[in-house]
């Protein structure tokens, strides 16, 4: 549970103004453009030009090269100020400060590299990325069009970085007094025992495995869906969709559906879907309708696709009524 919390706060933690805290300039120009998250006037629309749906071999796979070089930003309210959450900017890279040199050194960049997945930097505005591995799904792919974005965004604003990143779940650099000159990497978790620099989720920009587009778009959609029914006309269910075969707590979870002697008022399915087909096995709209999960696929079918685990992903579709 901790580290699904720590994977929602990186999503609120802009990732921009961590990239800056490399070389200490974020706080002079990445706080004016996420202030306009918290102002109640409504804000100009500010357009992606990059768009993974759009990405196909009809364009080489290729960015246009007719973008700004310089970032004008339209503020319409400045603070002297950061939001109240930057500081935890200065918290994720405190171990460093603590050491004394007060940067993160090459050596510390480099001993960083036998747990990433890639390296990116970014010289002159351009993305370069040293591949050292292949990560879980598109994890590494998503990731890098983030970064992406955040060049077209900022023209000209970034400061020219290095970083490693770890695409797994779990945190693997140790805090404590013996961790000595700790590396330096960037992955999407951490925790109170380790030093992992947080990162936002890769699925913030999509997760094409499980058909998430990008927050932006599913946000609208979102929003679309809640105003078909009232909230005061609804059944009051919580939900929750994730993968029931990562984590003990979400293997605990299974339990928790009914038996002959008690009912816990949970409701858990298991959602089998195909990626090398990319088609899901059982739709999310059977499964809503509280259709057995043994009434629309046969006990075969079942066995073979839970045999094939590296071919499958089990989605876990959860709800409960209080």
């Amino acid at each position: 549970m901790q580290l699904v919390c720590l994977r929602l706060i990186n999503c609120i933690k802009l990732f921009i103004p961590i990239l800056f805290a490399l070389r200490s300039q974020y706080s002079s120009i990445s706080y004016e453009n996420a202030l306009k998250f918290f102002v109640k006037s409504k804000p100009s629309e500010i357009e992606y030009p990059l768009d993974c749906a759009t990405w196909n071999a009809t364009n080489k796979n290729t960015c246009p090269i007719t973008y700004p070089i310089k970032h004008e930003p339209a503020l319409w309210w400045k603070s002297e100020t950061c939001p109240e959450y930057f500081r935890w900017i200065h918290e994720d890279l405190r171990p460093w400060k603590e050491e004394g040199s007060r940067e993160i050194t090459r050596e510390m960049l480099e001993s960083a590299r036998k747990h990433a997945h890639f390296r990116v930097v970014i010289l002159d505005g351009k993305v370069y990325v040293e591949k050292f591995k292949d990560a879980i799904q598109t994890r590494d792919l998503f990731t890098i069009w983030g970064i992406l974005q955040l060049t077209r965004l900022y023209p000209g604003r970034l400061p020219d970085l290095e970083l490693m990143f770890d695409c797994d779940d779990r945190p693997l650099i140790p805090r404590g007094p013996n961790a000595g000159n700790p590396p330096a990497l960037f992955g999407y978790c951490s925790d109170s025992s380790r030093l992992d620099i947080v990162f936002p989720d890769w699925s913030f920009w999509g997760w094409a495995e499980i058909n998430l587009r990008p927050w932006r778009s599913m946000l609208k959609e979102i929003k679309e869906g809640n105003r078909k029914r009232n909230w005061t006309d609804r059944e009051p269910y919580a939900y929750w969709k994730g993968n029931p075969r990562t984590g003990a707590w979400r293997r605990d979870l299974m339990r928790c559906n009914p038996n002959h002697t008690v009912d816990w008022n949970a409701r858990l399915f298991i959602q089998i879907q195909d990626l090398y087909r990319r088609k899901r096995m059982v739709s999310e709209r059977k499964v809503h309708f509280c259709m057995r999960f043994a009434s629309v696929v046969d006990h075969s079918s079942l066995a073979r696709l839970l045999r094939k685990s590296h071919d499958t992903t089990t989605p876990l579709l959860a709800y409960s009524r209080q």
